[in-house]
């Protein structure tokens, strides 16, 4: 077969195996908000992805991202059910679970942050069976109602540790602990108020 034969038959070929066979595309995974607020430099991670993208102001925030910031920067999203989250420096966060059903009243958000500080508006209370708005960390999971807060991961001599506190107007956070259970004098949960903290 003459060597411009063989080219188009392989062209054709390749052309044939990206119709029939497609390769999974980032477009898949849910559109879950939008970048509305970039400081310096932001980058994510899409899940099936290794390189890290640049943030830029208007991006298309997906389910599974993870977000990094650097030293001096944040980011600011708002999610398609009004939430309002924004991330401060030195700051990993990942969306594992977002998923939102306004003819159901219903949404299911969790963030897990590995290390630095995000405040959260959370948009309203819905009364789907099941709704929540949660920030997990290494040490607690936060869960939020209808609330204005934040979560500060923080290291101390070796040690992680979590911060959560209210904000004004916010109403209340209730923090599960996620520690050993053979920690000493460790509650099951505490409510944490408007204009309160606590360190788990």
């Amino acid at each position: 077969m003459p060597k411009n034969m063989q080219k188009r038959f392989l062209l054709v070929a390749l052309i044939l195996s990206c119709i029939l066979f497609p390769m999974p595309a980032l477009a898949e995974q849910p559109n879950v908000g939008t970048v509305t607020r970039v400081m310096k430099e932001v980058s994510v991670v899409h899940e099936g992805q290794k390189e890290k993208e640049r943030v830029k102001e208007k991006d298309v925030v997906l389910f599974l991202d993870t977000y990094q910031t650097e030293k001096g920067s944040r980011v600011k999203f708002l999610f398609k059910d009004d939430s309002l989250l924004t991330l401060g420096e030195n700051t990993t966060m990942q969306i594992t679970e977002s998923v939102y059903d306004p003819g159901k009243d219903y949404r299911s958000t969790i963030l897990k942050v590995l290390k630095g500080k995000v405040r959260a508006l959370v948009g309203k209370t819905f009364r789907g069976s099941g709704s929540k708005f949660d920030v997990h960390t290494p040490t607690s999971v936060a869960s939020a109602r209808g609330t204005y807060f934040i979560v500060n991961v923080i290291e101390e001599e070796g040690t992680i540790k979590t911060i959560v506190a209210v904000l004004p107007g916010g109403g209340s956070v209730e923090v599960v602990p996620v520690l050993p259970p053979d920690t000493p004098q460790l509650p099951s949960s505490v409510i944490v108020t408007e204009e309160k903290f606590t360190i788990i």
